[in-house]
């Protein structure tokens, strides 16, 4: 089980490597641009952790109604 936030620590500390990257080669913004790129880039930061896991969640169960129960499918079967 500790594998899970491992991971997800590891996936979040790449994410934010390669955009502060592309933020510092970007050479065609202002610098108020490159201001509201870190304060969005902050703000994703610590929305994120909460978002991602509602976001999997509502996932999950928009799975679980979209998968036809086995009556359903052997009852049109027959029909």
């Amino acid at each position: 089980m500790i594998a899970l936030p491992i991971i997800y620590l590891l996936v979040a500390l790449q994410f934010s490597t390669n955009w502060v990257k592309a933020l510092q080669r970007a050479t065609d913004l202002s610098a108020e641009q490159k201001r509201l790129c870190y304060i969005v880039f902050i703000v994703a930061t610590v929305f994120w952790p909460i978002a991602l896991p509602i976001s999997y969640l509502e996932k999950c169960a928009q799975g679980q109604q979209d998968i036809p129960q086995t009556e359903e499918v052997c009852d049109s079967r027959l029909a």
